[in-house]
């Protein structure tokens, strides 16, 4: 309720918690097993508070940021968003562009092209479609 864009809310305190979380445990498993961060990509929800969770999982890879040639970019995947059931699909084509994120998180990749871009208004069935469409592009 206090989202400037209604579909799109910040992370909560929690959610920053448990990014930092899970970049830590993240860090140690690279380190432990030797996992280069240069051969790391990020795919992530164009959502705001997906896109700072992202951000916070990469920064709470301090070992792993150490050995880093390049920094792990964020990918903003269009194509693994949730269901806008209630809006009609209005909360999703509020979203900012790529190139307004990027101005307050500097590791999204301008350049990265996403798999697809739905349609809206999306039905359920619709959803359910694009997420097994998505599963098949990844693997």
């Amino acid at each position: 309720q206090t989202a400037t864009r209604k579909g799109d809310p910040p992370l909560s305190d929690l959610g920053y918690n448990q990014a930092r979380e899970v970049g830590s445990c993240l860090d140690n498993i690279f380190s432990t097993e030797g996992i280069s961060p240069d051969d790391t990509t990020l795919l992530c929800s164009p959502f705001l508070r997906c896109v700072q969770t992202s951000d916070e999982i990469i920064k709470n890879m301090k070992k792993t940021n150490d050995k880093m040639t390049n920094e792990i970019k964020i990918h903003p995947e269009y194509s693994v968003w949730e269901l806008d059931g209630r809006a009609n699909g209005a909360h999703h084509e509020s979203l900012p562009s790529v190139k307004e994120r990027k101005c307050y998180f500097p590791r999204l990749d301008e350049n990265y092209e996403s798999l697809f871009i739905p349609s809206l208004p999306e039905t359920k069935m619709n959803s359910i479609t694009r997420c097994g469409r998505v599963i098949k592009a990844l693997n």
